[in-house]
């Protein structure tokens, strides 16, 4: 980076994978086949990329800093199975992935700063990914994959679950980062299309429910969900349509009573 003139710009939450022994095992946990069409958000200094073109997949790689993606466009430029484009993962027009043909898995080393907006940006793309494996804060994947009662179940926790699957494949430290973070990662495998089918009701006062339950994460639900602007005679006949009792706390609640207490909200209003 020295020699580019280029450093690890903390607005953008760069922390480079530089471990290439670290790539190939995400890689080979992936089980990526040789000719798999592979989006990567973010590759950086490239050892996700190497790591893919040694197993054979073809690679397009969307890097939003301008230094870093002019030089991994040279690095490939006599590579044919590898594509960089300069851009905003965020901004950048997911739809153009179909005109490349064949199926998608999304592979990346996401920036910490914003993992979860561009995690359901792929999720909701126009293009199916089959799979996608990033790597991001353990606690932000503990926080995706949690249940009904853990300590990190929350409205990230829901919302993915009604998305997709999401299982933990590997933990890494934080010497195989350049600058090396304070946190541990984790690498997760999400396969778009939630484990079960849920009946939510309107998407819109489910959502609404859900951050009320969790806003005040102390408090009863009952009371929880009078702060969120909602009138106590309201609340209660929402509870006693659901069969919730109201001393609970929005953490133990199960995303299939978040659904009935949404049902009932829409009956009772």
């Amino acid at each position: 980076m020295a020699h580019l003139g280029l450093s690890p710009r903390q607005s953008m939450g760069q922390n480079f994978l530089v471990q290439q022994e670290v790539a190939r095992q995400i890689v080979a946990a992936a089980g990526v086949p040789s000719g798999q069409n592979v989006l990567e958000v973010g590759p950086g200094l490239g050892a996700l990329t190497w790591a893919l073109r040694e197993a054979g997949a073809r690679v397009v790689a969307v890097e939003k800093d301008r230094g870093l993606a002019a030089f991994l466009a040279n690095q490939y430029q006599a590579d044919p199975g590898v594509r960089v484009v300069e851009s905003d993962i965020l901004r950048w027009d997911l739809e153009s992935l179909g005109a490349e043909g064949g199926d998608w898995m999304a592979i990346a080393n996401l920036p910490y700063n914003v993992a979860v907006p561009i995690l359901f940006r792929l999720l909701e793309a126009p293009v199916a990914f089959r799979a996608l494996y990033v790597m991001l804060q353990r606690e932000v994947a503990e926080r995706m994959a949690a249940r009904a009662g853990d300590p990190t179940y929350g409205v990230l926790s829901i919302r993915l679950a009604l998305a997709a699957r999401v299982e933990s494949v590997l933990e890494v430290a934080p010497d195989a980062f350049y600058p090396s973070p304070k946190v541990r990662s984790m690498v997760v495998k999400v396969t778009p299309g939630a484990a079960q089918e849920y009946d939510t009701g309107p998407r819109d006062t489910f959502d609404r429910l859900v951050k009320a339950a969790f806003g005040k994460r102390r408090k009863m639900l009952r009371n929880a969900l009078a702060a969120a602007s909602l009138e106590l005679d309201l609340v209660d006949a929402i509870l006693a349509r659901a069969g919730i009792d109201g001393r609970r706390r929005g953490e133990t609640l199960t995303i299939d009573e978040f659904c009935r207490l949404n049902r009932a909200f829409v009956q009772c209003r």
